[in-house]
């Protein structure tokens, strides 16, 4: 761990947290900031089609991956070679 850091003893961990103990209060902090603020907001872009019926979403992608579409396709494309 971290020389020279002196711990505050607290309700969640013993006087001398280690790795585990540290690896819950992270993991339930973030999932605290969920509850309080939701996810974080991520762009997305949406394709639409045109049909008889009116709109509907072709293909969703967003800034940090492949679209919807593409994903589905490669993972197909591997299960078909196992």
């Amino acid at each position: 761990m971290l020389s020279g850091v002196r711990w505050l003893t607290n309700m969640w961990t013993s006087p001398h947290p280690g790795y585990f103990d540290l690896g819950v209060q992270w993991d339930g902090s973030w999932y605290r900031q969920i509850a309080l603020h939701g996810y974080p907001p991520r762009p997305a872009r949406l394709s639409l089609t045109r049909t008889r019926a009116g709109w509907r979403i072709a293909d969703i992608a967003s800034a940090e991956g492949p679209s919807l579409l593409a994903g589905l396709a490669a993972s197909n494309r591997t299960q078909k070679r196992r």
